[in-house]
């Protein structure tokens, strides 16, 4: 796990790393557009989870009801 000024790749990391920035920003001590970045970026990773979270649900569920679930073959990118 990667930390920086103590935080680490985790949620509370996540939560502290936010609660960092809006201090920073309530102090007038940062600049909007880093702020702005940050807000982006943690929203990018909490959509991650969230979908992380339905997938690892939807495959539970799946192989509770004992229909293993058939994933298709999903291309990224251009070919």
């Amino acid at each position: 796990m990667t930390k920086k000024n103590g935080n680490g790749r985790t949620t509370q990391g996540l939560r502290d790393i936010l609660f960092e920035e809006i201090e920073s920003v309530r102090g007038e001590n940062s600049d909007p557009s880093k702020s702005m970045a940050v807000a982006k970026l943690a929203q990018q990773i909490l959509n991650t989870a969230k979908v992380e979270m339905q997938f690892a649900r939807t495959m539970v569920e799946a192989a509770n009801a004992g229909t293993p679930l058939q994933l298709g073959n999903l291309r990224l990118g251009s070919e």
